[in-house]
């Protein structure tokens, strides 16, 4: 679905907001990442990493480069730290 989405999106330049719960996926397939919490935008990234982000078609779901793992693990990181602040 996500290469789906990545073609027509190449071929039709629309705008699209997608809902997802995976942060890989997040970053893979947006140029804007936003991490709703308690109804409240909490994080706004920008992915500005050119496309494809794909590594290569013999492994379509190792999508990186380092710059994405990092943008990711940033994501990550700041949710993880979210949750242990409410954990105490």
């Amino acid at each position: 679905m996500q290469r789906l989405l990545e073609r027509v999106w190449s071929d039709q330049a629309f705008t699209a907001i997608l809902v997802t719960h995976d942060v890989s996926e997040a970053v893979a397939l947006a140029d804007r990442v936003l991490v709703i919490e308690q109804g409240r935008i909490a994080h706004d990234v920008e992915i500005n990493i050119a496309r494809p982000r794909r590594r290569g078609i013999a492994r379509p779901r190792r999508r990186g480069s380092a710059d994405l793992a990092a943008i990711e693990g940033s994501i990550l990181q700041e949710l993880l730290k979210e949750d242990r602040s409410t954990d105490a």
